[in-house]
This record gives C-alpha cells, sequence and structure tokens, in this order.
C-alpha cells in the first residue's frame, strides 16, 4: 500500500483519498447493524408469543 503525502498535490482530491475509505467502512457498519437488529427483532418475537 502506498503512502499518502496530505501535504502535497490537489485538496480535494487528498481529502477524497483519505475520507473514501471511512464513509464506506460507515456504510458498511450501518448496514450491519440494520441486519442485526432485524435479526435480533425477529428472533424476540418468537420467543416472546405466548401460546
Amino acid at each position: 500500500m502506498k503512502e499518502l503525502d496530505l501535504t502535497k498535490g490537489s485538496v480535494p482530491k487528498v481529502l477524497m483519498q483519505f475520507a473514501v475509505p471511512y464513509l464506506i467502512a460507515n456504510v458498511l457498519q450501518a448496514l450491519y447493524g440494520g441486519a442485526d437488529l432485524f435479526v435480533v427483532a425477529s428472533g424476540h418475537r418468537l420467543h416472546c408469543r405466548m401460546p
């Protein structure tokens, strides 16, 4: 992996190279959290039904 020199080059380009991996990671974490919430909620509904 090459090093990213934040002191040289175009500011928007360097900023995007720095920020995009964090944005992707945050989106994946949000999707995982949503899927986890769905799974936990569906399991909770199964165990809380009264006969």
